[in-house]
């Protein structure tokens, strides 16, 4: 697959996103700006309601690194 995988979940579903890296950066939720460190030792967790709808990209923000699609859809 090219690019980042979608994740679809449901408007005004609870989301809880976790996320490992070998590498300290911040995880951003684009549209929701929703941010979380990470590093090598402490996973990045972020828990939100997905009350926007939309297609939301999910990445490594100092590493320019896309993580996964968010589409929020009734």
């Amino acid at each position: 697959m090219d690019g980042p995988g979608r994740v679809r979940v449901k408007l005004g579903e609870e989301v809880r996103l976790e996320v490992a890296a070998d590498r300290s950066d911040e995880v951003h939720v684009h549209g929701y700006d929703l941010y979380a460190d990470v590093s090598p030792d402490s996973p990045a967790v972020i828990v939100f309601t997905a009350d926007v709808p939309g297609i939301f990209e999910v990445e490594l923000e100092s590493a320019h690194l896309p993580l996964v699609e968010l589409e929020v859809a009734p």
